[in-house]
């Protein structure tokens, strides 16, 4: 059985971006990833979709403002600061530089994270339902 966010011909494994698909905010940075990602390495999926479920990344629907942008690779799963760090990272190029941020410690980058992320919907809105696809990313979203 493949795993998740595995083509059925495809024994690659694609790191995946769990991002709150109602967010305006998080569909940006999705939108901004997927932008720069020429190599198609990410998959994508909200945290609220069944992937999320598979990886028993189940966020307490009754407080998103503690919902946290995750990132899975074939190694780990990191949250908050260092989510978006391994992200950048990966994208390599300008967003390569992200790696530096790691000397910040971890503690000030989250508190600026959940800053953030504490009004991330008042300051950057809301959608009525999880990110569309454009053409083209059907293969890259996952449910």
């Amino acid at each position: 059985m493949n795993k998740p966010n595995q083509w059925e011909n495809d024994n690659e494994f694609h790191p995946i971006i769990f991002y709150d698909g109602v967010c305006g905010l998080c569909n940006k940075f999705v939108d901004l990833v997927l932008k720069f990602d020429h190599k198609r390495t990410f998959r994508y999926a909200p945290l609220q979709g069944d992937t999320a479920g598979k990886y028993n990344i189940n966020p307490d629907q009754s407080n998103p403002e503690f919902w946290s942008l995750i990132y899975v690779d074939e190694n780990s799963k990191s949250y908050k600061s260092n989510a978006a760090i391994n992200i950048l990272s990966a994208l390599g190029g300008v967003f390569g530089i992200a790696k530096f941020l790691v000397y910040i410690p971890e503690s000030v980058r989250n508190w600026c994270y959940e800053l953030v992320a504490k009004h991330r919907y008042r300051l950057f809105g809301t959608l009525q339902s999880c990110r569309i696809p454009k053409e083209g990313e059907h293969s890259l979203m996952l449910p």
